[in-house]
């Protein structure tokens, strides 16, 4: 019986003869490409799966293509040895490289916003991993590839933690940033994805050169765009994070005010259907409750619930991303009761932290945050009421934020002065 080499060398030379792609993608061929994609693979059987699944790519529409062939050219790429090559012309290869990334780019935009499965995010991460791997690095489109590769990365970072992939993704957005000069067209979006990276890696070093950075790169996009242009809401939104964390590393109220301006301007540009409008809103809300609980208005705070009720009106269960909405939401009513005295305000931001944490059994580099959300809330029922076993919750739910954030992240020295509080206050 012949081995999967020599079934895809008579498959290669049949479709050589007459140059119809049935032999490329009979069953046979392509379970024996599948066999020696899945392991390790010689220089030469990278070139055998690329041939077998990479000129029917250029050939056929994009979205014919399955995710376990584009997995496939992915492996084989990064082995694949030009000097050696049989039977792809350079050409050929680099055509290959654009259709996996243009393929990649398809199944990206397919994606449903509530998509929460990291497989596929890991696919998505590999696809473009092995594209900025092989391109050339004078590709046109290069900036463009490490960019999408350090969004994947990132929402993988999101999904599962990893710290890998959160370091691999701002590797990747610096590159694009650095190569990639300002008048260019994509610049804007480039500078916008490396600010977030860095503001990802703030939260979890605290490495205040990375929020100052993310700062400096972000209002240079923001003032880059003209408010007529698509991208300036999704430019904004970015602004207003790392403003905010900004903020919250220096005190600089100058800074806090920029960052509500501009969440307002992110909101109103966006347009009603637009998917991205939810998390606009959140990001309103949560500078709002900050700004008002510095200024002790009212007004304010209120102005931050209303933008939460967007918020979480256009981020229906079962989106993975309303557990982010629903513990901002819990800080905002939690702010508004400390201002005005609401107890009904109290007890709901008390159900919102509550289901933020129920909505993220998994790992998620948030969800200290939620816990301490959820913790104020609680202590701040206690405060208003004496109520000993909101109290208690507190102290647990506090512990649980510290559980769960690593040695450098962010806010753990605030936990533990929360906690502190806390136990004192037991006594």
């Amino acid at each position: 019986m012949p081995s999967p080499t020599q079934l895809l060398e008579q498959a290669i030379a049949a479709f050589a003869a007459d140059g119809d792609p049935s032999a490329l993608t009979s069953v046979e061929a392509q379970q024996a490409a599948h066999a020696l994609a899945s392991g390790p693979m010689t220089p030469q059987e990278a070139e055998l799966v690329l041939v077998t699944f990479g000129l029917p790519l250029i050939q056929l529409s994009v979205n014919q293509a399955s995710p376990g062939e584009l997995d496939a050219i992915a492996a084989a790429l990064p082995v694949f040895d030009q000097s050696q090559a049989h039977y792809l012309e350079p050409s050929d290869f680099n055509r290959i490289v654009d259709r996996l990334a243009t393929a990649a780019r398809t199944f990206w935009n397919q994606l449903d916003i509530t998509e929460d499965e990291p497989v596929v995010w890991e696919a998505t991460a590999r696809w473009y991993g092995a594209v900025v791997a092989t391109a050339p690095e004078d590709h046109w489109e290069m900036p463009w590839f490490l960019s999408r590769y350090s969004e994947a990365l990132t929402t993988l970072f999101e999904f599962t933690n990893d710290r890998a992939a959160l370091d691999q993704a701002v590797e990747a957005a610096h590159r694009a940033f650095e190569i990639t000069s300002v008048d260019e067209p994509f610049w804007v979006p480039i500078a916008s994805c490396y600010s977030s990276t860095l503001v990802r890696l703030y939260e979890q070093t605290s490495d205040l050169a990375a929020i100052e950075q993310a700062v400096q790169i972000g209002r240079q996009a923001f003032h880059q765009v003209d408010e007529t242009e698509s991208a300036k809401p999704a430019v904004s939104s970015n602004l207003v994070g790392a403003l905010m964390r900004y903020f919250d590393a220096t005190g600089d109220k100058a800074a806090q005010e920029e960052a509500v301006a501009v969440a307002r301007l992110a909101l109103r540009l966006s347009h009603e259907d637009d998917p991205e409008r939810p998390f606009r809103a959140s990001n309103l809300g949560t500078a709002l409750a900050s700004l008002a609980k510095e200024a002790h208005d009212p007004a304010l705070a209120e102005e931050a619930v209303a933008a939460m009720d967007i918020a979480l009106a256009g981020l229906p269960a079962p989106n993975p991303f309303r557990a982010t909405v629903l513990s901002n939401y819990c800080y905002a009513l939690h702010i508004l009761a400390q201002i005005n005295g609401d107890l009904a305000a109290r007890h709901r931001a008390i159900q919102m932290g509550r289901e933020a944490i129920k909505l993220t059994p998994g790992p998620d580099p948030d969800k200290p945050g939620f816990a301490d959300n959820l913790a104020q809330a609680l202590f701040g029922l206690w405060e208003a009421t004496g109520d000993r076993a909101a109290l208690k919750k507190a102290i647990k739910t506090w512990e649980l934020a510290l559980e769960l954030a690593p040695e450098g992240y962010l806010a753990r020295a605030e936990y533990e002065d929360r906690l502190a509080t806390a136990k004192a206050a037991r006594r």
